[in-house]
């Protein structure tokens, strides 16, 4: 059932009409629009709409929602009386099962020449506590302070002026149709339906986009559980995000602006998420469904309605996202957090068991470890203990780890089984305890080799050689970083300003160098038959495995590097190209190398970095665990 009802404010006294409207009375009125994002009847069932004037009821009526009663959107006009600065008091409160989900309170006045619409939106970022309180007797209140209410999930004015609304047209509200329900309506099921996460924002709830990104086939939305508002699939329900500068996303440049709560509620489970493709969706572009009013075509991949009073902007203005960094490919950070609420984080690792990575929890060092689509704020210990973790590597079945020495005890090399780590039932197993520093570990499948201050250890996979560890190479010199690849043990030397390596089991014919005459080389990555390292904290540099001769190639500039990861086909290299702005970058493989290529950027520096076929999976200085698809694969 559609409806359209008049209010006629005639002095102190309302009347209520519903009767037709001729199309050339210039009677001066409001119309109300009720808009909803949520899913009818699933999410709210029922609505009651009150008016009041100087404090008297002029109307007051209760609806139900969904097939066989109201459906949405639905207007309400309110029409001009005798005085014109007469106040407008609209109090609209939406429920579910009895229950007061969204109130949205408007203050304002009833032009006296013309049809203005007044939006009254029922949002998710306003529902329960967020716009609503509800004392024993039932009676519901605002949330909000006094002659505020509830926009887009924030308190603000509940005063509007009504010179400052648009006309009303039926197809700014219908769908590019009439009220009949001959318009357009949205396709939320299809359009979110390979929706990627959005959780690396800036400050402020921006997301960063590239120069030339066509917004006008952009979308976004929130995601939560499976029992979570909005329209569901087997990921998840989403409720969609108007573009619009009130109480959706607008473009300013090259960043997306949210509502602040949209970002707000992400510490409630819920993920801000996108979708490329279809038409962004506006408020004039109600969703489909059983609880709508719009019942003609589809809109998706299709195309726009007939009538769109307002579009988002189809490119940005010129200029670099990272100025002075990597050119930005045209996409959207298809990012998740993983895991939250780190006070810090250190190593990340990934084997065919899941995600592991060093962090630091409620006071408690350890190694955690998650699926790889995430375990929000219940990653798995998989090893904890008194002494802080310093290094850890992974085998195809186990876990090795360096702990640093605590009162008591030395600093030790311990190993766990996988999947399941280490346990009260199966404790770690202690390779080797020693009263020097151990910082540097490294794996192959039947070896392990780690670092103390002046030499290289080794010990079977499965023994115990903590009285005495075989000695693998003697080397005094300083050592930053240190890997295991292709039957060699490689490790950087900053102060000796060389790359060298161990051929495994034993270092037959001592150390050997690899680059030499280099500039503070510290951190390594193996892959492909190359070695990389970064030099400096600002240079990313290559040399074939066998020998460079020299000093290597320099691949990557930047001001500020601070993780690499590299396999047979790329290199991701995480920097700082401006201020309060970080980046990962590819490189792919190629002789000369390719030019570096944007692909995560966010507010938050990379602690460390590894990866799959498919992501990238990184520890952030912000206390998250994130992950990022690789280009050309889908979330």
């Amino acid at each position: 059932m559609r409806r359209t009802l008049f209010v006629l404010m005639l002095g102190a006294l309302t009347w209520v009409c519903a009767c037709a409207k001729t199309s050339d009375e210039k009677i001066g009125q409001l119309m109300l629009t009720l808009q909803t994002d949520m899913s009818i009847p699933k999410d709210i069932d029922s609505v009651r709409i009150e008016v009041r004037s100087y404090g008297m009821l002029q109307f007051a009526s209760d609806f139900d929602l969904g097939p066989g009663g109201l459906k949405l959107p639905a207007t309400l006009g309110v029409v001009a009386g005798k005085d014109p600065s007469a106040p407008v008091n609209i109090r609209v409160v939406a429920y579910q099962n009895k229950v007061a989900r969204v109130l949205r309170e408007i203050v304002t006045t009833v032009p006296s020449d013309r049809v203005a619409t007044l939006p009254v939106p029922l949002r998710w970022l306003c529902a329960d506590a967020r716009s609503v309180k509800t004392d024993l007797k039932g009676d519901v209140t605002s949330a909000c302070p006094n002659e505020q209410t509830c926009i887009a999930g924030s308190c603000e004015s509940s005063t509007l002026e009504s010179t400052k609304l648009n006309e009303y047209s039926e197809a700014s509200v219908f769908g590019g149709g009439t009220a009949a329900g001959d318009g357009k309506c949205f396709d939320l099921a299809g359009c979110f339906n390979t929706a990627f996460p959005l959780n690396a924002m800036r400050p402020g709830c921006k997301l960063g986009i590239p120069p030339g990104q066509d917004t006008s086939l952009m979308n976004f939305g929130l995601r939560s559980g499976k029992d979570g508002a909005g329209v569901c699939n087997q990921d998840g329900c989403v409720v969609p995000l108007d573009f619009g500068p009130t109480d959706g996303w607008r473009v300013d440049g090259v960043e997306v602006i949210f509502p602040k709560a949209a970002c707000d509620v992400m510490s409630l489970g819920v993920s801000l998420v996108g979708a490329q493709g279809c038409p962004s969706k506006l408020s004039a572009m109600p969703s489909c469904g059983v609880g709508s009013s719009v019942s003609g075509d589809i809109v998706g991949t299709a195309g726009l309605p007939t009538v769109q009073p307002t579009a988002p902007p189809t490119a940005n203005p010129t200029g670099m996202q990272g100025s002075g960094g990597a050119p930005a490919m045209p996409i959207i950070n298809q990012e998740q957090i993983l895991a939250s609420g780190f006070q810090s984080l250190g190593a990340i690792a990934v084997n065919q068991h899941g995600v592991f990575w060093i962090g630091e929890r409620a006071g408690q060092s350890g190694v955690f470890r998650c699926g790889f689509d995430g375990c929000g704020m219940n990653p798995v210990s998989v090893f904890s203990g008194s002494g802080q973790v310093l290094a850890m590597t992974l085998t195809s079945n186990a876990l090795v780890l360096s702990v640093a020495a605590t009162q008591g005890s030395g600093s030790q090399i311990l190993s766990c089984l996988l999947p399941d780590g280490c346990n009260p039932q199966t404790p770690a197993k202690v390779i080797s305890v020693s009263q020097e520093a151990l910082r540097l570990v490294a794996a192959s499948e039947t070896e392990i080799y780690w670092r103390d201050p002046t030499r290289f250890l080794r010990c079977p996979v499965g023994m115990q050689c903590d009285s005495a560890p075989s000695i693998f190479a003697a080397e005094p010199q300083l050592v930053a970083d240190m890997k295991y690849a292709d039957g060699r043990v490689f490790w950087s030397e900053p102060m000796a300003g060389e790359i060298r390596y161990c051929e495994t089991p034993d270092c037959r014919g001592g150390p050997q160098s690899l680059a030499t005459q280099l500039v503070l080389p510290s951190r390594l990555a193996v892959g492909g038959g190359h070695v990389y390292w970064i030099g400096e904290s600002k240079r990313v540099l290559d040399c074939p495995i066998q020998s460079c001769g020299g000093g290597g190639l320099i691949i990557y500039e930047q001001s500020s590097i601070s993780a690499l990861s590299v396999d047979a086909v790329d290199v991701f290299v995480a920097d700082q190209p401006r201020p309060n702005t970080w980046e990962i970058v590819r490189i792919v493989r190629s002789q000369p190398p390719s030019a570096p290529i944007a692909v995560w950027t966010g507010p938050s520096a990379t602690v460390d970095m590894a990866m799959d076929t498919t992501r990238i999976y990184f520890t952030s200085a912000d206390g998250n665990v994130r992950r990022t698809m690789r280009p050309g694969f889908a979330p």
